[in-house]
This record gives C-alpha cells, structure tokens and sequence, in this order.
C-alpha cells in the first residue's frame, strides 16, 4: 500500500516532519545538539527499511531519500513543535486510525534513543529539560503510554 497517495502533499510533508520535531524538541531542550544526538537521530532513519510498520517504513523512507529537501522546507516551516505533533496526531487518527498508536510509539521510541544518546553515566544521560520535553512530546502526539 502507498500510504503517501492517502494524504495531501501538505499532510504528507507534516508527516515527514514528525520525527525532525520530536529530534529538535528534544535535542534543542537544553539548549544544545550534541553529535551524539544527530548520531541517534541518523541511525533511526538509516534503520528506515528495518521499521515493521508500512506507514512508519514509508514516512522514513521518504524522509531518509529526500532529506536534504525536507530539512530545507522542515526549516522554513512556522509550526512550533507541539501545534506540529498535534497536527500528525490528528492525521494519523483521521486516515491511519490502525498504525496511529505505532507510529506515535516509534517517535516517542525516536525521542528515548536521541535523549539516552548523550549526557554523562554519573549525572544521568537524560537532563530534567529533555524528561520535560518528552512529555510535551507525548502529550501533543496524544500518545497512549501504557
């Protein structure tokens, strides 16, 4: 199934932006990317044709083969982050009622591996700022988290 002939160019494209607003909400949360931050990031959408999920596959394919061109218009985009994850939230129970709690589950899964990526053992890997900005995530996805 081509899950992108099922949305609007400009749904399609706010799909695409999904896991970029869940890696700057929690990459930029204390104020700083770190390279082992855009390692994670790179390595979730490298892992694109692994994902067991056709839209969550589809999404990450397309976003790994055009990145360049959805970083450019991702950039140019006016959303803030959560009225963004709202947004695909209400795409994803509007027309992928059935793959909306997993692909909701794979960006939050997207958020721990970038969070966990960088930090120090002995304070902990995960700063206050990033556990707060997984839960401004999670609430906007309105994401199921039991």
């Amino acid at each position: 199934m081509a899950w992108q002939e099922k949305f609007t160019a400009g749904e399609w494209q706010t799909l695409l932006f999904a896991p970029l607003w869940v890696f700057s909400g929690i990459a930029l949360a204390d104020g700083k990317i770190d390279q082992k931050e855009i390692e994670a990031f790179s390595a979730e959408v490298s892992d694109a044709p692994l994902y067991k999920d056709d839209l969550v596959r589809e999404v990450m394919l397309a976003l790994a083969g055009g990145f360049p061109d959805v970083m450019t218009a991702y950039q140019a985009d006016s959303r803030k982050i959560d009225i963004g994850l709202g947004e695909v939230a209400d795409l994803l129970e509007a027309k992928a009622a059935d793959h909306a709690d997993n692909f909701k589950r794979v960006l939050l899964a997207i958020a721990a591996k970038v969070a966990n990526a960088s930090g120090s053992a002995i304070g902990g890997k995960v700063s206050d700022e990033e556990k707060n900005a997984f839960v401004i995530i999670a609430l906007s996805l309105r994401a199921k988290l039991s």
